[in-house]
């Protein structure tokens, strides 16, 4: 009976630019089995063997020197004893040359929107493997979600875009992949606050008739809020805006 000591048969992806790589195809069995690699080209080579770019070693050992894509091919492994035969498949896969991430638009502009609108945030990469996109967020926070997240807060597109809501600050962008990593900052600005009474008159104040009463009333707020004072008797009183006083 034969086994294989470690079973590697499955598919497996390289790039392109790999100078060496090595399949491996240990079996055992009583006595040792005899290791043969089909070819693609139904080309039988048996250990060992020692060719000008393609080996197999006595271990079983399947090696190909400076990998191309026309090795993109089944390379089938097989044991042999008085006891029998077994065979592994290996799916090879050679794919374009390893690319470090790259920012299709590399440009750190600064995102400006209104109070309660959301903003895009653009982090679309190229690279090989395609590379996958993290943001970390303002307060430090690292978002890596399945591209199409939509939360109630962020949603992460399909092509690397970002878009949030309320939050202002910088974001940051990193694109990685197997060849390495870009990053970009982008960021982003709120251009309206809702208005907040900062100095405001106490809930209750105690006058003397005849006597001016001052009420203080000063707001902050992006643009500069306008402030309304209603009387008594429901009339509006408009003041100049940022701060006012009433007496």
């Amino acid at each position: 009976m034969i086994y294989f000591h470690e079973f590697s048969g499955s598919i497996l992806k390289f790039p392109e630019a790999l100078v060496l790589k090595l399949i491996d195809c240990k079996a055992e069995g009583d006595p040792a089995p005899k290791i043969t690699w089909i070819m693609p080209d139904n080309i039988f080579l048996t250990a060992p063997y020692y060719g000008s770019r393609i080996n197999v070693h006595s271990n079983g050992t399947l090696e190909i020197r400076n990998v191309r894509p026309s090795d993109t091919a089944e390379f089938i492994c097989m044991a042999q004893n008085d006891g029998g035969e077994a065979v592994m498949l290996v799916q090879m896969e050679v794919t374009d040359k390893l690319r470090r991430p790259i920012f299709n638009n590399p440009f750190n502009e600064r995102v400006v929107t209104r109070v309660g609108r959301t903003a895009v945030l653009n982090c679309s990469a190229d690279g090989q493997p395609m590379p996958e996109i993290i943001w970390t967020l303002p307060n430090r926070t690292r978002f890596s979600g399945t591209p199409g997240f939509k939360g109630s807060r962020y949603h992460l597109g399909t092509d690397g875009t970002f878009t949030v809501i309320h939050d202002r600050g910088n974001y940051v962008c990193r694109a990685k992949n197997d060849a390495g990593e870009a990053v970009l900052s982008v960021p982003v600005v709120i251009i309206a606050y809702p208005p907040r009474i900062t100095n405001g008159p106490p809930p209750t104040v105690r006058g003397v008739a005849g006597v001016p009463v001052y009420l203080n009333c000063v707001a902050n707020g992006i643009p500069t809020p306008e402030i309304n004072w209603e009387l008594p008797d429901r009339d509006t009183y408009n003041s100049k805006p940022h701060k006012s006083a009433f007496w």
